[in-house]
């Protein structure tokens, strides 16, 4: 199997699809171990709502959607997707975490209540995989000076899909 083959296979199984209860339109996330936990991580706007929107709650003078879902592969056909529904009601702290250093960065951290399996794993449980440091291509910490780890991973689906 070449590199890109593996690589892609293994980014395709880590991220998903976030939809809102709703809404039409859809974002993108990505699942991340962390010292056994899993998590979502997504963009702040993804679960950030307009004031004017349906579906919001406010939150620390944040308005937040209720609910967001996202899918999860099946593990005998990665086609194949089963839905799971997150409830961000209980808000900041408790449905979502935001960067620790930069809180204003445009990046949320959701704790999911299931485990999956990780993407460098030989015998997977799960089709739906999580990344984890070892596998990005830097764990170096965050370069506060320059704003910018070195190294960039951008994962996610373009367009409609």
């Amino acid at each position: 199997m070449s590199w890109h083959r593996s690589t892609i296979s293994r980014a395709y199984s880590s991220v998903t699809r976030i939809k809102y209860a709703g809404r039409s339109g859809h974002a993108t996330g990505f699942f991340y171990n962390h010292e056994g936990d899993t998590y979502l991580i997504t963009n702040r706007h993804v679960i950030e709502a307009q004031n004017d929107e349906e579906g919001a709650n406010s939150d620390d003078e944040r308005s937040v959607f209720d609910e967001i879902r996202i899918f999860i592969r099946d593990h005998g056909n990665l086609q194949s997707t089963n839905h799971v529904d997150i409830s961000l009601m209980d808000g900041l702290g408790e449905d979502y975490l935001l960067h620790p250093v930069i809180p204003k960065a445009d990046v949320v951290a959701i704790p999911l209540n299931f485990e999956l399996s990780l993407v460098d794993d030989d015998d997977p449980e799960t089709g739906s995989k999580a990344l984890h440091k070892d596998f990005l291509p830097s764990s170096s910490p965050l370069n506060l000076d320059g704003l910018f780890a070195p190294t960039t991973l951008t994962l996610g689906y373009p367009g409609d899909f």
